[in-house]
């Protein structure tokens, strides 16, 4: 409750008081046009066409003198289950691997392969992102899975399409297994720690998502949203797939930006991809991690990162979970920038502390008198 308190008392903060329905997103009017609020352009920027064609870890990393490897522990390590790994990356702002759930006797080793998909969803549309011209369209999940298994593990050619099924649904199936005890509860949505937990269902957020891809696939330079810590598990591979990770410490956030900003680029708008040479001649930490069957990457509050797929098919499942933590970034950082270039917060984060707040007053008000 203290964390909460000082945030309702901290900068700003008077919407505490009042009704709920006064924390509706304002209209917001256009950015002022310039080369950091330009709007979003219909394909990735040309040097995002990244190819993982020769790559290898130890050779990645030797290309920078500030590249460092992300730092590996094993799940069964230390009898925390990865949950004192999750508050160390939270906390400290450095990105961590949680390794070996595939190990795991619970495992699902059936249930998270391609063959399993086509067999109980093949049916279901997804909607895939061509990352060449970054146009969506909609497939049947069995095609998207057959198609991709005769896609060459990289795009050296530079063909015209080569599509990622970003953001899409998970599974029941997949949902109900997080919630076994396999994974330690703590690092779970909706769980103890994640303020979602207080807002009513109708307005929760959804942020458990699948992503499926192929080589030289990739997601351009982003944040999780407001502030907020992310999980993402590596479920199924095929021929070789992993996914690379190129990362920042949540300190250096600002550092990047402005290094972003440096090569002309618009970093709010996630629509551009750094090559290794960019990333190379950074002032600051790049963290490198190469993402494998059962490997849990914990991405801290505020850590820029991309992701590029290499090799075969890759199937990830991911989640955030908005702390008390994330919050405070969210309101002192993160939603000024998502005001100036007309995002939507989609977390509503001023909402989610009166509610959380509410809900933790009524507790204690319950408590007998003693």
């Amino acid at each position: 409750m203290n964390g909460l308190h000082s945030l309702a008392t901290g900068r700003g903060e008077e919407f505490l008081c009042g009704d709920p329905e006064q924390f509706k997103p304002p209209v917001c009017s256009a950015p002022t046009p310039d080369t950091r609020d330009e709007p979003p352009t219909s394909q990735l920027e040309a040097s995002s066409f990244l190819s993982t064609r020769g790559w290898s870890f130890p050779e990645l990393l030797g290309q920078g003198s500030r590249f460092k490897a992300i730092k590996r522990v094993h799940h069964a390590s230390g009898g925390s289950s990865g949950s004192n790994e999750a508050d160390e990356a939270e906390m400290g702002g450095i990105p961590i691997i949680v390794e070996g759930w595939d190990d795991h006797t619970l495992w699902p080793r059936e249930m998270f392969s391609a063959d399993w998909l086509i067999r109980n969803h093949g049916a279901e549309a997804i909607k895939v992102r061509n990352i060449r011209t970054y146009a969506e369209t909609e497939v049947q999940l069995s095609d998207w899975l057959h198609r991709a298994r005769s896609t060459p593990g990289d795009a050296y050619n530079l063909d015209s399409e080569r599509s990622y099924a970003k953001d899409a649904e998970c599974p029941e199936e997949w949902k109900k297994w997080l919630y076994l005890g396999v994974l330690p509860e703590k690092i779970l949505p909706r769980r103890f720690g994640d303020l979602v937990t207080y807002f009513p269902s109708d307005l929760a957020p959804e942020s458990l998502m699948c992503y499926f891809g192929v080589g030289d696939t990739l997601t351009p330079v982003h944040k999780d949203l407001c502030g907020s810590v992310g999980q993402n598990l590596m479920c199924y591979t095929e021929n070789g797939g992993s996914a690379y990770w190129f990362m920042t410490a949540s300190s250096d956030s600002l550092a990047f930006s402005r290094y972003f900003r440096e090569q002309g680029l618009a970093i709010d708008l996630e629509n551009h991809a750094l090559t290794i040479e960019q990333l190379a001649k950074a002032p600051f930490d790049i963290y490198i991690g190469e993402q494998k069957l059962g490997d849990l990457v914990i991405v801290p509050p505020a850590c820029f990162h991309q992701v590029v797929n290499h090799g075969g098919i890759t199937m990830k499942t991911s989640w955030s979970r908005m702390t008390d933590h994330g919050l405070r970034l969210a309101l002192q950082q993160e939603l000024d920038i998502y005001r100036r270039v007309c995002r939507p917060e989609t977390y509503r984060c001023k909402l989610m502390l009166f509610y959380a707040i509410q809900a933790l007053s009524n507790a204690l008000s319950s408590e007998p008198q003693s």
